[in-house]
This record gives C-alpha cells, structure tokens and sequence, in this order.
C-alpha cells in the first residue's frame, strides 16, 4: 500500500500523520531526544499514548534476535563485508528468547549455541546492550500517560 493511501486511513481525530512518523522514527533515536519529542505526547482521544507504543516498537525490535531473522540466502550478499558476518554469525548463534504466557516483569530466559569466542563476545555485547534497553524501557515507563504506566509488566533482564 502506497504512502500516502496509508496515512489516509488513520483516524485522524486520534493521530496525526507526524505523531505516527514519531513513533516510527524514534526507533533508533536516544532517549532525552524521544522524551523531549512533542509528537509523541498523550493523545486523550481513545486514550492513545504514542510514547508507550515507542517502548514496545523497540522492546519487539530488541527481542527480534534468533536465527530465523534472516534466510541464508541474503548472506551471500552481505558475506564479504565483515560487519554484516558479524551480525549474520551473531544471529545464527542465537537459539532465541523463551516467552512467558502473558507479559511479566519476571527475568527473561535466553539461550546461545556459540562455537566460537568471537561470536560468543559479539552475542554477549549485544545481550548487555539489551539488558541495559530494558532498563531504559522500565525507567521511561513513568513518563507514559498515568493510565499506561503500570499496566504491561516489562521484564527487568534477561538470564
């Protein structure tokens, strides 16, 4: 679907085009720069908080590391440049994350299947970086909308 056709669709007494934009483009930005981002404040219509969709489009992001993110077959493009082997090496080595039933704060379980000391240290790096985004997710929690703040459990690390 094109664009533009897209943003037709939404709402618009509940979002705006540019709030949308906001959540989408927060992903990869600091967190003092999505705080301070006034797209991204509560919407009371239908009770929307854009900061809270923030926190989970990047907690699902965070979680997205097992290895089936990516077919073998793109690695044959990417095998020459030694970052992309990197996180291609990385990604295989990863037997994913074990869910609970429902959302809790409870640590989450992960396991790693590395043959290798470097991809063990790349996977170890990465999983510190995810420990420490989890955080971020707890700590910015409180500055969702009151109705938002305690009611999805994140979890708090991983084992």
């Amino acid at each position: 679907m094109k664009r533009g056709k897209l943003f037709d669709r939404r709402p618009l007494r509940v979002v705006s085009k540019y709030c949308m934009i906001a959540v989408c483009q927060a992903h990869g930005e600091d967190w003092t720069e999505i705080r301070s981002n006034r797209e991204l404040e509560y919407l009371p219509v239908d009770d929307v908080d854009p900061f809270f969709c923030v926190l989970l489009l990047r907690l699902a992001d965070l979680l997205d590391f097992d290895d089936t993110r990516a077919p073998r077959i793109l690695y044959g493009y990417v095998k020459d440049n030694e970052r992309s082997r990197t996180e291609w090496d990385k990604h295989r080595a990863s037997a994913d994350f074990r869910y609970p039933d429902s959302p809790s704060a409870n640590d989450l379980p992960y396991k790693a299947r590395c043959t290798n000391p470097g991809v063990e240290h790349a996977v170890r790096d990465f999983l510190d970086w995810i420990d420490e985004e989890l955080g971020n997710c707890v700590k910015m929690q409180k500055y969702c909308d009151a109705g938002w703040r305690q009611k999805f459990p994140f979890p708090r690390t991983l084992t």
